[in-house]
Parts: structure tokens; C-alpha cells; sequence
């Protein structure tokens, strides 16, 4: 049985039993066996908290994964959103307050016309996992130059086929962290 984590290194558990067993001889049965099982213990309980704190790294590091572009196969260098700060100087970034898929779609909209790159996106995650990808291509249409496509579930790869197919310039990533709250991702 043997572990491995990150705060104490690789931990072998049969190797752990085996030295109590060889002391519990080696004192010549002077230590019983409410010896042994209290060492277990403390054993289980070293394990069970470096397990615990594993639990929180990866969770944080799930965390991060949002945040990122490379999980969803997009470029963070062709990126052209940036969040802008708190107004009071503290260096805070503002998250945006977007009520329903119509304000985040008019909201996309009017980036994507000012940033005015023909061959742009805009894409999002709701906080129930659906994805939106809101192009640009003024060329195509000129009375309608939006489109939207949208898929009902998380797909990572979603985005990377949506950049593949249309070979956008340039885009940005927008995640719906709490209800109605959106982060731009940097």
C-alpha cells in the first residue's frame, strides 16, 4: 500500500505496519496491542489529513482550470478582453453583471463591433455549464453580422472546433462564476 502526496511524499502504509510489528517484538511484547492501534491511528490520521489537503490542491487547482485558456484548446495570446479594475484603486477586477443569455449576447455584440476585428469571437460558460460561442463577420452579413452557437453542456473541446472551423483572429473568454456574475479571463 503505498502513496504518494504532496505534502509528505510517497507514504507506505504496509512498510508503516511492519515497523510497529518489528518494535512491538524488538520491545518484547512490552508494547500491547492498544499500543499498536493508538501508532495506527495517528498513522490513519497522518494519512487521512495529507489526503484532505491533496483534496484542497486539486480543487483549487479545478479552480484554475476555469480561469485558463488551454483546458478549452484556445490561446490566451490571441485574446483581445481585459477585465477592467475597481474604480477606487484598489487593483480589484470588475466582474460583470449579466442577467440572462440576451444581456450577455448584446453585451458580446457591442465588444465584438467596437473592437471591430472582422474575424472575432466572443466565448462563454455559464455557471450550468452551457457554451456559447458569439462571432463576428461583418463581410458575411452585413444587415446581421452576429451569430450565435451554443451547446448545452460542458464540452471542452467545443470551443477548439469552433476556433478550427472558423479561424477567428482573435477572442475573448468569459466565465459565469456565481449567478449572473461574469469574469473576463485574461
Amino acid at each position: 500500500m503505498k502513496l504518494e502526496y504532496e505534502n509528505i511524499g510517497m507514504v507506505d502504509g504496509d512498510a508503516i505496519i511492519k515497523e510497529l510489528l518489528e518494535w512491538q517484538s524488538e520491545l518484547d511484547n512490552s508494547l500491547g496491542e492498544e499500543a499498536i492501534y493508538a501508532a495506527l491511528e495517528t498513522v490513519i490520521d497522518i494519512v487521512v489529513a495529507n489526503i484532505l489537503a491533496d483534496i484542497v490542491v486539486l480543487m483549487l487547482k479545478m479552480e484554475q482550470e476555469f480561469t485558463l485558456f488551454e483546458p478549452y484548446g484556445l490561446n490566451k495570446y490571441r485574446n483581445f478582453l481585459s477585465a477592467p479594475t475597481c474604480e477606487c484603486g484598489c487593483g480589484t477586477k470588475v466582474k460583470l453583471i449579466l442577467h440572462n443569455s440576451q444581456e450577455l449576447f448584446n453585451f458580446a455584440e457591442k465588444v465584438l463591433e467596437e473592437h471591430g476585428c472582422s474575424e472575432s469571437a466572443i466565448f462563454a460558460i455559464d455557471i450550468n455549464g452551457n457554451m456559447w460561442v458569439i462571432t463576428y463577420f461583418p463581410e458575411l452579413d452585413e444587415d446581421e453580422p452576429f451569430s450565435v452557437l451554443k451547446m448545452d453542456e460542458s464540452y471542452m473541446d467545443f470551443f477548439a472546433e469552433c476556433d478550427a472551423e472558423f479561424r477567428f483572429c482573435c477572442y475573448g473568454l468569459l466565465v459565469e462564476r456565481k449567478k449572473c456574475q461574469w469574469e473576463i479571463i485574461e
